[in-house]
Parts: C-alpha cells; sequence; structure tokens
C-alpha cells in the first residue's frame, strides 16, 4: 500500500540536504566524471551483439545476436586468460593483503619516530612510480649476464628470467606486493589508531606479551577494514594488473602471465581489431566482477555481521 510522504518528512529531508548542500556540491564533480566517463560508454556494450565496423553509425551495423560469445567461448586462449586471472588475483589479494596488514602492524609497534617515519615513506614511494618504469627497472635488473643473473651463478641456483613462464607469476606477484603493500597499508594504520589503550594496558598487567597484543587487541580492531578492503580488492579481482601485466610480460609468458584485459586488448587493437568479441569478453568480465563482488559482501555480513553495499 502506497503512503505519501508528509509534509514533516518532506521538510526534513530538504533540511537535511540544504545542510549537507557543500557536500553534495563537491561531490557533482565525481558525479559528472562517472556520468561521462562510466555510463554514458555503456552505450558500447551493443557493440558485443553487433558485426561492428570503425567509422560506421550502430543504425547501419548488421546485428549477430550471441555469435561473439560463441565464438569467445569456444577460444581455448579466452579460457587460459580467464584461468590466469583467477591465480594471479588469488595471489595477489592473499599476499597483499596480509603483508600490508602486517606492514602497518609493524609501523605501529615501532617507538622509533624517526625510523618509524622514515619507514613508512620509504614503503609508500614504489606506489607512485609508473608501471613503466618499473617494468624498465626489472627487466634490466633481470637481464643476462646482469647482476641478479651474475648472483644466482655464484650461488649455484637457477636464474630468474622475465622470459621463464614458471617464474613470471611469482615475479608480477613480488613486483606487485613491493609496489602497493605500503599505499595499501595506510587504511590499516589509520584503523590501528582506534586501538583502545585501556586493552593494551589491561593485557600488559595480566602478562600479555607482544604477539597475543597482536592478535587479541590489534587485528580484532582491524577486522572491519580488513573486511572493507578485501570486498573492493575481490570486486576489482577480474581487473587487477593490466598495466603491470602489459608492461612486463612478452609472448614467451602468454600461458601463465596473459589475462584478460590483455587478452581483450590483442584482440581488439591487433591485426584483426575483432572489436565485438573484444567487448562480448569485457561484458562477461564486467559480469563476473559483480558476482564476485556480491558473494564477496555475503560472505562477509555472514562472518562480521556487516557489509559495505547493503
Amino acid at each position: 500500500m502506497y503512503v505519501p510522504m508528509t509534509k514533516n518528512k518532506k521538510q526534513t529531508f530538504l533540511s537535511s540536504l540544504y545542510g549537507d548542500r557543500y557536500y553534495y556540491i563537491m561531490s557533482i564533480p565525481t558525479i559528472i566524471w562517472y556520468i561521462v566517463f562510466a555510463y554514458i560508454p555503456m552505450v558500447g556494450i551493443l557493440i558485443a551483439f553487433m558485426y561492428f565496423i570503425p567509422g560506421v553509425s550502430f543504425s547501419k551495423m548488421s546485428w549477430v545476436g550471441l555469435y561473439n560469445f560463441q565464438k569467445l567461448l569456444t577460444d581455448p586462449m579466452f579460457f587460459r586468460a580467464f584461468r590466469n586471472t583467477c591465480i594471479l588475483g588469488f595471489l595477489r589479494i592473499a599476499f597483499g593483503l596480509t603483508i600490508s596488514v602486517l606492514l602497518a602492524i609493524f609501523f605501529n609497534e615501532l617507538r622509533w619516530r624517526k625510523f618509524r617515519f622514515l619507514s613508512q615513506t620509504l614503503s609508500y614511494l614504489p606506489y607512485f612510480v609508473s608501471w613503466v618504469i618499473v617494468a624498465i627497472f626489472f627487466t634490466m635488473l633481470l637481464a643476462p649476464n646482469h647482476i641478479i643473473d651474475a648472483l644466482t651463478k655464484a650461488l649455484g641456483i637457477p636464474s630468474i628470467s622475465m622470459t621463464n613462464s614458471v617464474q613470471f607469476r611469482a615475479i608480477l606477484i613480488t613486483t606487485d606486493v613491493w609496489k602497493g603493500c605500503g599505499y595499501s597499508s595506510i587504511i590499516f594504520t589509520a584503523a590501528l589508531m582506534g586501538v583502545n589503550p585501556a586493552l593494551i594496558e589491561s593485557l600488559e598487567i595480566d602478562g600479555g606479551n607482544r604477539w597475543q597484543k597482536i592478535l587479541y587487541i590489534m587485528l580484532p580492531t582491524i577486522r572491519y577494514a580488513i573486511v572493507v578492503v578485501l570486498v573492493l580488492w575481490i570486486g576489482a579481482f577480474v581487473s587487477m594488473g593490466f598495466d603491470q601485466v602489459f608492461n612486463m610480460y612478452n609472448a614467451a609468458v602468454y600461458s601463465t602471465g596473459d589475462i584478460i584485459d590483455t587478452y581483450i586488448y590483442r584482440i581488439a587493437f591487433s591485426a584483426q581489431a575483432d572489436f565485438g568479441m573484444g567487448t562480448a569478453a569485457g561484458l562477461i568480465k564486467g559480469i563476473i566482477a559483480s558476482i564476485m563482488m556480491f558473494g564477496a559482501n555475503y560472505i562477509s555480513k555472514k562472518i562480521s555481521g556487516s557489509g559495505i553495499l547493503f
């Protein structure tokens, strides 16, 4: 049964809107950005159901139904890229989130303020370095007859190479953690500021050690922050790493390094220029990301009693 909004409720809504007017004004550029660069381009989803010809209007292109999806789902290279995306995404979350939390706890436990400030600054800096520069640096560092190659030979262990498909995933995860864990630890460092000092004093009086303080006070305090970051990372699970992989991979490591985004780039912008198939792959990727985000939010509500979406 429809119940009309009373005058008091309307006045309350308008007064609340007026009271927060500056926040709404500040959000206008963000809203415009999303409309222009996220929602309007959604019209391009139609390309997945068309025989797309660049420079020709949609009204003059022929519909092909699910042909692009059929062609995509019969391409073994797509399933290889999907498998690599899942493996790399899982490893990024497992190692990246764990090390970010541990790094935040490490910073929080440092008592020498100057050393803590220096350590935090050095851990944040790699985040602001372009993946192009990082890729060039590691390509040169791991090149044959350079310092790492000479060191591995001297130690009698297998050399590390950017063209070794077995080692490439480990290189991707290592560089991703090195570049992003410091910056990702900021939110956990901020959450640790909310630890109640009385709880720590009580634990110390009862004879608790540092490990018990971390396990029983710090981690429960930042539990919600961990859940929020986990849900957000899972939502971006299939979109992680294009800049990194695109700049670091090569044809020799496609079997373990090719992901959905680089697969889409190759089929859409290579000689074959199959925009319809690329759009179909992008649409499937978006659907998978949505399912994973809602699933992660549901699981977080069951485990922690709260979610970030609803």
